[in-house]
């Protein structure tokens, strides 16, 4: 009886042992094998430097007492003899004025939707390119963090979707009823307000409502004849400020620049009269189309570079001294690392996992960057190629790390 029990016992203990071994077998097979996923990476060649924007700019004529209440959005267009601010004498009299504003501009913005039942049939293809191309902006608002412009364009995006709901069922929506307890509040708001007295101005531009000291601290006309030294001041915070306490601001020309220094090697390569996407902001909060118009004499074994810009938005409009980038080039490609390269039949590639065995993909290497290499895409190996064959792919599950691994084989450890 004694000896059945302990051969039980054996028996136990000799299986328990197995499993364990099996297990730190199967743990290590799968721990040495480490893998990354292949996805699509937009890369881009850049310059990266710090720029100041110079733009043609006039201050606004500021109250001497009361507040000022612009009338306008940041950017925003403003016509000659236009009223741009109105002046009230207290901050309650402001808060009353600026709930009018508020309210007259969602008043206009249900009558201009209310105007599409009775227009022509909806265009639904642009409809749509509309739609998207709002939901994009509210993305790129969350995404860099510019929330100054978030609810215009979320604005915007419902308006779209209710003309599209209104070209389907012109009745679904009742504007007066929308509209009503508006204009009651607009009547008390009107009711309760005091006299104001209402600023205009003797030029037209783009409405700024701040002004930051950089105003007038270069010459707008004489650009081209702007100096290394005279930038560099400015870049490095160390140029004369012209002291300003708030106060508004008119940019007069829709054609304002960006000034940048380089070294001369950098310098050389930008192009005059080339095209460029400058990306501005340390997480590229904005890109800019420009064109470098003026690349200026060797000063020092620097260069200045001067950016011609023609867009302007509220955005825009506060640009003054920025971190940035020069986008030379960008394309599509895979990012993998460079403990992934192996070379097979005198083929440079890297080895994926497929259930538990290797199968190597050739790459075509761009350029390396870091512990990274950036590699053609499969669509663009292919028109290199001209034919098909054992590419990297997309989702690829490309292998980093691994004891032993050959091609088609199963991956040991």
């Amino acid at each position: 009886m004694r000896k059945r029990k302990n051969i039980i016992i054996y028996g136990a203990a000799a299986i328990l042992a197995v499993a364990v071994i099996a297990f730190v077998l199967i743990w290590n097979y799968y721990s040495a094998v480490t893998t990354e996923t292949v996805y699509n990476h937009r890369a881009q060649t850049a310059i990266e430097t710090k720029i100041f924007v110079l733009r043609d700019e006039t201050l606004l004529k500021s109250p001497d007492r009361g507040i000022l209440v612009p009338l306008l959005k940041n950017g925003e267009k403003l016509a000659k003899n236009d009223v741009y601010g109105i002046v009230c004498g207290s901050t309650d009299e402001a808060e009353v004025h600026m709930q009018k504003k508020a309210l007259e501009a969602e008043l206009k913005r249900y009558v201009n939707l209310g105007n599409t039942v009775n227009t022509n049939t909806l265009d639904i293809s642009r409809n749509t390119k509309e739609t998207d191309s709002a939901f994009l902006q509210i993305l790129d608002a969350v995404s860099n963090r510019s929330f100054g412009t978030l609810k215009e364009s979320l604005n915007t995006l419902e308006d779209k979707i209710i003309e599209r709901q209104l070209a389907i069922e012109p009745d679904s929506i009742n504007f007066e009823e929308r509209t009503a307890p508006l204009n009651e509040r607009l009547a008390q708001l009107s009711a309760s307000a005091s006299h104001a007295d209402s600023l205009t101005s003797s030029f037209s531009g783009y409405f700024v409502n701040y002004t930051d000291g950089f105003e007038n601290a270069l010459s707008y006309d004489g650009v081209k004849q702007l100096k290394v030294q005279d930038v560099e001041k400015l870049l490095s915070n160390e140029g004369e400020q012209i002291k300003t306490q708030g106060g508004s601001k008119l940019i007069r020309n829709h054609i304002w620049y960006v000034l940048t220094v380089l070294d001369s090697k950098t310098a050389a390569k930008l192009e005059q009269g080339g095209k460029y996407i400058l990306s501005v902001g340390k997480k590229d909060n904005f890109r800019l189309p420009a064109t470098l118009t003026s690349l200026g004499e060797v000063e020092d074994g620097k260069r200045l570079a001067v950016f011609e810009c023609n867009e302007m938005n509220s955005d825009f409009a506060g640009l003054r001294i920025e971190d940035a980038k020069i986008i030379l080039d960008e394309f599509n490609c895979y990012r993998i690392r460079t403990s992934a390269l192996r070379t097979l039949d005198g083929n440079q590639g890297v080895y994926v996992l497929r259930s538990n065995v290797s199968v190597f993909r050739r790459v075509f290497v761009i350029e390396t960057r870091g512990n990274y290499v950036l590699v053609k895409t499969r669509e663009d190996f292919l028109k290199a190629e001209g034919k098909d064959g054992a590419f990297l792919n997309l989702y690829d599950e490309v292998i980093v790390k691994a004891r032993r691994v050959k091609n088609k084989g199963m991956v040991q450890i």
